[in-house]
């Protein structure tokens, strides 16, 4: 595996507390409550590699085409809510076309669809 350096960095408040934040990004088809992750073709569930319940959570990549990426969440309280970094780390190498795209599809995924899941 090659060695990762950071690619992308997106901060953004949400409203849920850090544990719910942390629980909704582990586990993102937890049954009828809150599934929020639509995985598109090319795409792939993560698995949670490490984690430290609220703060912190990183996933494998999502992408079969980036195998070696990485995603990893930064959860503070903020407030009654909290603020979530997500920081996209991959090979030194990548595209800035193909970061682009990818940093906008995480967005989409936890900045809307995520932070859509709990206005139900």
């Amino acid at each position: 595996m090659a060695d990762l350096i950071e690619l992308a960095r997106k901060r953004r408040g949400q409203a849920p507390p850090p544990w719910v934040m942390w629980d909704a990004l582990s586990d993102p088809f937890k049954g009828d409550i809150r599934p929020w992750l639509d995985v598109r073709p090319g795409e792939v569930a993560p698995t949670v590699l490490d984690g430290n319940r609220p703060s912190s959570l990183v996933w494998s990549s999502i992408w079969l085409d980036g195998p070696d990426m990485q995603i990893r969440f930064e959860i503070l309280p903020d407030g009654p809510g909290s603020m979530v970094t997500l920081v996209l780390w991959g090979p030194a190498d990548t595209d800035p076309d193909d970061i682009a795209h990818r940093r906008y599809r995480l967005s989409q995924l936890v900045n809307g669809q995520l932070r859509d899941s709990f206005d139900v």
